[in-house]
């Protein structure tokens, strides 16, 4: 907890608040399972963290916080994300409506297209299935409705060629950076 002019008002405001040791122990307590840290409570109540552990776990309070959500004590390090305040069933099961909600609305809105896509689409009609306007000239056929199976084989047989000769490249400037950072390797252990 950051020193600020509202912590130092809480500090001397609990102090004035004279409770008795079993409301001081139940105020703890709280402040605790709402998401105040050990440390935190420590300096609240003027003591040491250690002393405030001890204290939580006689209560078998320690490492427990209540969510926001559902309100349930659960495990601090095993049913909570870090910056979330509520539960990790509570956040899957919000999780879980947003998405039912986005798909909804998803589907809402692309309804149509996805009407006219299942129109076209036929999967004994492989000529449906691509849109050969798209196609790059090279491997469209002379009447532009077809694809050249040749000129693809060729197409991709030069993309393949490339690739091999880019990942050759890699390979080599892969070396030559080994062989400079087992350099400069040797001179820090001359060195030292």
């Amino acid at each position: 907890m950051l020193e600020t002019k509202y912590t130092k008002k809480l500090y001397t405001a609990i102090r004035k608040l004279n409770l008795d040791k079993e409301e001081l122990k139940g105020l703890l307590n709280c402040l605790y399972i709402n998401g105040c840290p050990s440390e935190d409570c420590a300096r609240l109540f003027g003591t040491t963290e250690d002393k405030i552990i001890n204290f939580l776990e006689s209560e078998k309070l320690y490492g427990y916080q209540a969510c926001s959500k559902c309100g349930k004590l659960r495990n601090r390090e095993n049913d909570f994300r870090q910056k979330y305040k509520s539960c990790i069933i509570c956040e899957k099961k919000y999780m879980k409506n947003y998405m039912n909600d986005y798909n909804k609305k998803y589907y809402k809105n692309n309804r149509e297209s996805l009407i006219e896509y299942r129109k076209k689409y036929d999967e004994n009609n492989k000529e449906n299935q691509l849109d050969h306007s798209k196609l790059h000239p090279f491997v469209n056929s002379a009447d532009g409705n077809h694809r050249d199976l040749s000129a693809t084989v060729s197409a991709q047989n030069e993309v393949i060629k490339d690739l091999v000769k880019q990942i050759g490249e890699l390979k080599d400037e892969n070396e030559v950076l080994k062989e400079k950072l087992n350099e400069i390797i040797n001179l820090l252990s001359e060195k030292e």
